[in-house]
């Protein structure tokens, strides 16, 4: 009777043990690591039906949701569906039929700018599936395009995740030379070719003897999240760990907690990029089907130290939306971060940039005078979502642009190339690309200073730039320029912000 009841007494305590923390945590886990148990998953019942639904992927501004299923009503056993964002729920499931195939298509993220959908397809129903991107122009979507051998093999590569900068692309695959059953690798691009460098597996801080799924790489672009079958300290079947890459090295994962898995298989988790939300797939009890889709509210926020850029830009005539192109450049490091795309599903732009830095943001499209902003980002351990609607005019006599991003020394004429080149490019793109059109550069500057000395330096700034211009190839004869000195300030001169917004230069096309 006695060794009954230690029997039943060790029963009742590691059973308590295991609803709140793995049977045998890790020597470097401490309580800490654990998010409380104070939120709890839901059901996004909406999406889900009594099949299988699975492999969340989100655009930046979490207003489209894509999944897999292996429901009714698509093209084949498994494909993809989308869902808009209806107030504070979702609307009814769409067949992404652009992309859909008689073949299996699953596993699938969506870029930053909502221009690019990276995914799998197993188009010779041998299980042997390959990443493809589709991306969408003027509204349409173009043929799948299979990615290179440096990431593509004779094996099984799956589960992409894109990096918000578009440079990272992570991913699943059991090629020979890993450490396990399947590998999670990454490829970056050359930054001089944009080509994809060959593969390099994680490494033993992620990967295991066993399967490491479902990569997520956050908007942050240094915390990776993925799900894993091969660690002591799992609750169920695959659970959800994160990883970090700091000073060129990925820290050993953790379980991310109770919270997020269960002893069932929980994969496919996404984090918003403000952490406060996650959305991920689980088998787990109260699914309708096999696995479902679930949500939740983290009940400890990780703090994000980004800024999201996001708007629609329009054509200031008609308010059509326009597939412009948006290029952010940070001042300190003097180097283009981001180039990205306003024409998504849902006619958005969407762009990430750290907090703490300096950055200048140009929208353009052919045909168009382009639009240039200067932007100062806090250096606060918060997120925010900069909301920008902008709306471009047609490159015809009128129209002007503030060149908000050109630098000159201070108090002299001569330009800062580095920090000026993506903006003076820009202008030399227009004007190539539309021969017949002239401009008036007009200098400005603010109000420190002797006025009529202000208007020779204003004159002279206008000078330079009509120089690179020139030197460039564009005919001297195209364009003319004056100096205002100090006589036509858009903001108060009682500010830094506000004199550096009048020291500026200006375009207008004149014919």
């Amino acid at each position: 009777m006695r060794i009954y009841k230690i029997l039943l007494s060790c029963i009742l305590f590691f059973g308590a043990v295991r609803a709140d923390k793995p049977l045998f945590p890790l020597p470097y886990l401490s309580p800490d690591t654990y998010f409380k148990k104070e939120s709890k998953a839901i059901n996004i019942k909406s999406l889900n039906t009594v099949y299988d639904e699975y492999q969340p992927t989100l655009t930046l501004d979490e207003q489209v949701i894509l999944f897999a299923s292996t429901r009714n009503g698509g093209q084949g056993n498994e494909d993809f569906w989308y869902a808009k964002r209806e107030g504070d729920s979702w609307g009814k499931p769409i067949n992404f039929e652009e992309v859909n195939t008689p073949s299996v298509d699953a596993a699938a993220c969506i870029s930053p700018d909502g221009k690019s959908v990276y995914h799998v397809r197993d188009e010779n129903k041998n299980t042997l599936c390959d990443i493809y991107v589709s991306v969408i122009e003027e509204g349409k979507w173009h043929k799948p395009i299979r990615l290179p051998h440096t990431i593509n093999t004779q094996y099984w590569e799956s589960q992409p995740s894109i990096s918000a900068d578009g440079n990272m692309l992570f991913f699943v695959s059991n090629r020979p030379g890993g450490l396990g059953m399947h590998d999670i690798y990454w490829s970056r691009k050359d930054p001089v070719t944009g080509e994809w460098l060959p593969a390099e597996n994680l490494g033993k801080n992620i990967n295991t003897s066993e399967s490491e799924f479902s990569p997520f790489i956050h908007p942050d672009g240094k915390t990776l999240y993925f799900s894993s079958n091969g660690r002591i300290d799992c609750y169920g079947g695959y659970d959800i760990y994160k990883t970090v890459y700091e000073n060129g090295v990925w820290s050993p994962a953790v379980n991310i907690g109770s919270v997020f898995n269960s002893e069932e298989d929980d994969k496919y988790f996404v984090l918003s990029p403000n952490g406060e939300y996650a959305y991920f797939s689980s088998n787990r009890q109260g699914s309708l089907g096999g696995q479902d889709l679930w949500m939740i509210k983290a009940p400890r926020e990780e703090k994000k130290s980004l800024v999201t850029l996001t708007g629609v830009v329009k054509d200031a005539f008609t308010d059509k939306i326009l597939d412009a192109t948006l290029t952010i450049t940070d001042h300190s490091a003097g180097k283009i971060i981001a180039v990205v795309s306003t024409n998504n599903i849902i006619g958005k732009y969407a762009a990430v940039v750290q907090a703490g830095g300096i950055y200048g943001i140009t929208i353009s499209k052919e045909g168009y005078a382009f639009y240039s902003e200067y932007v100062t980002v806090p250096a606060e351990h918060t997120f925010k979502e900069f909301i920008r609607d902008i709306k471009l005019q047609k490159a015809i006599k009128g129209a002007t642009m503030v060149m908000d991003n050109l630098f000159f020394e201070s108090g002299k004429a001569t330009l800062n190339i580095q920090s000026s080149k993506v903006e003076l490019d820009k202008l030399v793109k227009l004007l190539k690309e539309n021969k017949d059109i002239k401009v008036i550069i007009t200098g400005h500057t603010d109000n420190i200073g002797i006025p009529e000395k202000n208007k020779i330096l204003s004159e002279q700034r206008a000078n330079s730039v009509k120089q690179y211009l020139i030197q460039q190839g564009i005919h001297e004869n195209n364009i003319t320029t004056k100096g205002m000195g100090d006589t036509k300030p858009i903001a108060d001169n009682l500010t830094e912000e506000g004199r550096r917004k009048n020291r500026r230069i200006e375009i207008e096309i004149t014919e």
